[in-house]
């Protein structure tokens, strides 16, 4: 059956009412982000990892300039910085703005939740009526499209704000990793010879009587939080530790006086295993690799802990 014609005209009128263009589209358009304006921070961010042209055929046993990589760290960090110090105030400007006006409408969602519901001066005498007359699905959905709110206009500028802040935060821990580099560079310059020493891998399962840590605990925890002069004293602790026992090394046997000293027992006459640098390093890089168990890697370092007392390490 179909419908009264009045019925039939009362949709169409609320058809053509919700599918009319706003009055000022001019409007809505100036609210989207200018993407000329704002051009994307790619675009802007000038081409700093494209190494230098090489001359033609190099000598492939030229060895690097140690200084080319703290030059490039350097320019790299100029770079960011000049960019941190030009953007940054105006993005706080921009998100204080954007806070202010979320508050704002905050304000007026927790207003109009007080307010009584605005049927267009319809009373609820009236909407009965209506609903017994054009029936009740149809005045539900006139009702629901009128009380229905527009998505905010500031959505899309508040996400491509947000974006430009994780980059920035990212070129930021870019920065603060190139200066801890360069700064450990400065303070240990062959600490990357150091760092692959066994001795120096021993030396960091030892504990430091001060702090009661572990050396690798401590070097891990500086490196994590790029402190370079955290990093650096481990470095200068095993270095100058390591000094006395090279120049003992250095003195001519003929000039030593043999001394008569009663034998110790062996560490086999002990009951206990021999650990070796290269025994220390292996099963620490094998419990970080989780080649361990719990408890079998706990047993095995307090062994090496007890073998370093008993003299167990060659």
């Amino acid at each position: 059956m179909s419908l009264p014609q009045s019925v039939q005209a009362q949709v169409a009128a609320a058809a053509k009412h919700f599918d009319r263009e706003p009055e000022n589209p001019d409007a809505d358009k100036a609210k989207a982000p200018d993407s000329e304006q704002n051009p994307p921070r790619d675009a802007e961010k000038p081409d700093i990892a494209k190494p230098e042209a090489q001359p033609a055929e190099p000598p492939k046993d030229e060895p690097k300039p140690e200084s080319q990589d703290a030059l490039y760290w350097q320019h790299r960090f100029q770079v960011l910085q000049g960019k941190y110090n030009s953007e940054l105030p105006a993005l706080r400007q921009e998100v204080e703005q954007l806070k202010k006006q979320v508050a704002g409408k905050d304000q007026q969602l927790k207003a109009q939740e007080h307010k009584a519901p605005d049927n267009s001066g319809i009373t609820d005498e009236q909407l009965a009526h209506f609903k017994q007359e054009y029936g009740e699905d149809l005045v539900t959905f006139i009702e629901r499209m009128t009380q229905k709110g527009a998505a905010p206009a500031d959505a899309g500028n508040t996400k491509e704000l947000q974006e430009r802040l994780d980059r920035l935060e990212s070129e930021k821990h870019e920065d603060a990793e190139a200066r801890f580099w360069m700064s450990l560079e400065q303070a240990v310059p062959n600490f990357r010879q150091v760092n692959s020493e066994a001795a120096f891998l021993q030396f960091l399962s030892k504990f430091d009587p001060q702090t009661g840590k572990q050396y690798q605990q401590a070097l891990s925890q500086a490196q994590q939080s790029l402190d370079a002069k955290g990093v650096a004293d481990v470095f200068k602790l095993y270095l100058n530790q390591a000094k006395p026992t090279q120049q003992q090394r250095q003195v001519p046997d003929e000039q030593v006086e043999p001394r008569t000293t009663k034998a110790a027992p062996t560490p086999q006459a002990q009951g206990g295993k021999l650990w070796t640098g290269a025994d220390i390093t292996q099963f620490y890089r094998d419990k970080t690799a989780g080649r361990y168990s719990a408890d079998e890697a706990q047993r095995l370092e307090a062994d090496i802990f007890a073998a370093q007392r008993e003299g167990r390490v060659r």
